[in-house]
């Protein structure tokens, strides 16, 4: 397949592309297989939420690829602080794990969710006390699948169920934690049948663990609610019990407590209609299963919820389907008797399901469902206040359609009198899918939108930037904008994973970042407070910012491996710099009054500058050195005739290397032993125009790459002798944007290319003198945006790209990919 075939065809798969060597290399691939893509955006979905009494609380979901590879879907959390109404970013809790659950005692939280083991499947758990986590702790695992964890608290433990699959049956499974460890896991179904995924409740005393679920009878026709109670005084769980009476289908069971007993409601169809049927337990004994819903209309997908004295159940009723209506019944007064139900809203589409209930105190409700309209699918809720159920309003805020991915509503809690927390999942870019976890408080009124996994709907990500240290931790940063306002985001790569999202600070762009060998410095420009910089090392980042230099600035960062060094151009149009030694941000110093485009490299401890001085009518290279002390070495074009632009600079050892572009050709000169040699001479052929030129240096000697004619050329130096130049990439598209980066040894070049079509991203390595083959390194038909850059990294390459992942409204993400 051509590359341009390969463009327009949009293919998600990736192609080796083996083609014509440069410089005379035989072609042949070279076997460095590129690593997989790490697109920083994911689908985050199925989330869960629970609360202390202190009103903290956690949230938790699943974190899955574009591709929806599960062996490397994780968990995720974010911590919510009472006092301060915020949620932290999200944060990894265990990988590879997938539908996670939370629950709390009231003064700490316990987390469940299912996923290999060891070569197995099984259950895990942490603790979480309000402050850190605890150790994963295992409940169980099997040769079979296993899936539905789920967690409930009795006030001072925890019990967890989840569902074994086996090869013809399926059975559910239990383990109670009772605040020293868990016990080993036992089966509450009878062994007799199909058990579906459980749902567990829990209470103080008594029968303080009740869990339901779902089982078809031997058959295979018929399916029942079973229960199975687990007495505190005893230790041990009753005999599952069935709770469902008569012929049919049951489904879709829910439970709930109000610290007394239990609730038990779920859907059955008997063939002629579908109905709502509850079940109460009162403690002591089941009152018995009857239908709710007091309608001959299908009643569907039920929610439960308590006060802590009633119960309340919501359920999509369907008149005349594909609409429906959201109906509601409470249980109030002693005896609990029924109330209702009620319809909250009506005429929805079918697509309006899975309604979520929730209880701040008592004789208090609120319900959230999602809603299909013309547009997308939104997310409503309604609040009783003792009396009556308010208009229904809208809950979510943004353009992204509200889902429910594997049968998971929203998370709605109460938390504390007249509060609700909403915690759902949203498509933030309807091409890709891609989901984002949302949170929104309710106190009478709807608070901001808070994102708890990231950007979200109409976010863009630009000018990345990425540094590797010599263990192979990689710092990878760029500008993300949050509802249209720049910030400075990053992640870090240890042990050749990625982590967390990091919000290195709230406000910046153009973020530089830099490596001394074992750390890092970041830096980037705010519009209000300056120049601004921060550090990480192994003990984590600086608790907060420096600004360095009040006035706004594009930054550029170098490190000798004992000190730093921070260039910038002004919004003025000057050039400034400043050194950092001891972990401290020497005082700015003025370089040149008109001048831009600054680019720094350490040659060995001395650093070397090299920007554009704009103070005449032509512009030249103007070069600074710092060895101590800031020195003006002039302009190293010899005065030249033409304008120069694009500076560039590499360093091997104590020796660098500078080019430019002036009068369509690319310039080079050296400097070695502290002084520029020689005369500037040009690197290209001259056959074309050409710009931009980039620069690497390996142990032997560098590499320089450039635009020309619509093709990328490179030209390589033994020591600092250059060699013939030669085009790089092939086939007929437009080639643009390089960047090039040595691994010590040899060289490897990345660019943008245009085939009419699409823009795409290519790399070439060139591994023991030898070109290998283009490697298209992004995935999907949406353009990659030119701002891409390439590091060492170890032996091989790390690529870090912004890619458009909409383009109405525009979205971008980062991406990146070793090679």
């Amino acid at each position: 397949m051509s590359l341009t075939t390969r463009f327009a065809a949009g293919l998600l798969c990736f192609v080796p592309l083996v083609l014509p060597a440069c410089g005379g290399g035989s072609g042949d691939d070279d076997g460095a297989a590129p690593s997989p893509e790490a697109l920083f955006g994911a689908l985050h979905e199925s989330p869960d939420i629970a609360f202390d009494a202190a009103g903290n609380g956690v949230a938790v979901w699943t974190e899955s690829p574009f591709d929806g590879t599960a062996s490397v879907s994780r968990v995720l959390y974010a911590v919510y602080t009472r006092s301060s109404g915020t949620w932290s970013l999200g944060a990894e809790l265990a990988r590879p794990a997938t539908g996670p659950r939370i629950a709390s005692t009231g003064t700490g939280f316990m987390a469940v969710w299912t996923g290999p083991i060891g070569g197995l499947n099984g259950v895990q758990a942490r603790a979480f006390s309000g402050t850190a986590w605890g150790a994963a702790v295992t409940l169980f695992t099997s040769v079979h699948a296993v899936e539905g964890a789920c967690v409930a608290s009795n006030g001072t433990g925890y019990a967890a169920a989840w569902r074994e699959r086996q090869v013809a049956k399926a059975r559910v499974h239990a383990s109670l934690y009772s605040g020293t460890g868990w016990d080993a896991a036992s089966a509450l179904d009878d062994d007799a049948g199909v058990a579906g995924v459980p749902t567990i409740a829990g209470k103080a005393g008594g029968k303080d663990f009740a869990v339901a679920w779902v089982q078809a009878r031997v058959s295979g026709t018929e399916w029942d609610v079973f229960t199975a109670l687990h007495d505190a005084a005893g230790g041990a769980w009753d005999a599952a019990s069935v709770r469902s009476t008569g012929t049919g289908e049951a489904d879709s069971c829910r439970l709930v407590t109000n610290g007394t007993g239990y609730l038990l409601a779920w859907a059955q169809d008997d063939g002629a209609a579908v109905s709502v049927f509850a079940d109460l337990f009162d403690g002591g004994v089941w009152g018995g299963a009857a239908a709710v819903d007091g309608t001959a209309d299908d009643c569907r997908f039920p929610s439960v919820a308590s006060d802590g004295a009633g119960y309340a159940i919501a359920w999509i009723r369907s008149p005349a389907e594909p609409e429906g209506d959201l109906d509601v019944l409470r249980y109030a007064g002693t005896p609990l008797s029924p109330v209702g139900p009620v319809a909250i809203e009506t005429g929805l589409a079918f697509v309006s399901r899975l309604p979520c209930l929730a209880s701040a105190e008592t004789g208090r409700y609120a319900v959230a469902w999602p809603v299909g309209t013309a547009a997308g699918v939104d997310l409503h809720a309604s609040f009783f206040d003792g009396s009556a159920w308010s208009v229904p309003e809208v809950a979510e805020a943004g353009e992204g359609d509200c889902r429910w991915q594997g049968g998971v509503p929203p998370a709605f809690r109460g938390n504390g009198a007249g509060r609700y927390e909403l915690v759902w999942s949203q498509v933030d870019d309807p091409i890709t899918e891609r989901l984002q976890i949302y949170a929104r408080t309710h106190t009478g009124v709807w608070g901001k939108v808070a994102s708890l996994s990231g950007p979200g709907w109409r976010a863009g990500a630009l000018s990345p930037a990425v540094a590797v240290a010599g263990d192979g931790t990689a710092l990878a940063v760029w500008t993300q904008y949050r509802n249209g306002r720049p910030e400075v985001w990053g992640r870090l790569r240890t042990g050749g994973r990625w982590g967390d999202l990091v919000a290195v600070d709230r406000s910046g762009s153009s973020p530089a970042v830099a490596t001394d060998g074992t750390g890092f410095v970041v830096a980037w420009s705010d519009a209000v407070s300056g120049v601004r910089a921060r550090a990480w090392t192994a003990a984590g980042w600086e608790a907060a910012a420096t600004t360095v230099d009040a006035t706004p600035g594009v930054p550029c960062l170098a490190s000798n491996g004992t000190t730093w060094a921070l260039a910038w151009e002004t919004e003025g149009g000057a050039v400034a710099a400043a050194i950092r030694s001891g972990g401290v941000w020497g005082v700015a110093t003025p370089l040149v009054s008109e001048a831009s485009d600054p680019r720094l490299v350490a040659a060995g401890s001395t650093y070397v500058l090299l920007c554009i001085d704009e103070s005449g009518a032509v512009d030249h290279p103007l070069a600074f050195s710092h060895d101590g002390t800031w020195v003006n070495e002039g302009l190293i074009d010899g005065g030249a005739a033409d304008s120069a632009a694009s500076p560039a600079l590499a360093a091997r050892g104590t020796e660098c290397v500078a080019a430019w572009s002036q009068g369509g050709r690319i310039q080079a000169r050296v400097r070695s032993g502290g002084a520029w040699a020689g005369a500037a001479a040009p690197l290209d052929d001259g056959a074309a125009p050409a710009s931009r030129p980039v620069l690497a240096a390996s142990s032997s000697g560098y590499a320089a790459a450039w635009e020309q004619g619509g093709q990328l050329v490179a030209a390589l130096a033994s020591g600092t002798t250059w060699g013939a130049p030669g085009v790089v990439n092939v086939g007929t598209g437009f080639a643009y944007w390089p960047r090039v980066a040595s691994n010590g040894v040899d060289f490897a070049i990345a660019w943008l290319q245009f085939d009419g079509t699409a823009v795409s991203l290519l790399t070439r390595r060139r591994d023991g003198g030898v070109w290998g083959s283009v490697v298209l390194m992004e995935t999907g038909s949406r353009d990659v945006y030119p701002d891409h850059v390439a590091a060492r990294d170890g032996s091989g390459y790390l690529s870090v790209w912004t890619q458009f992942l909409s383009a109405d409204p525009v979205c971008t993400a980062v991406g990146a990919r070793g090679f």
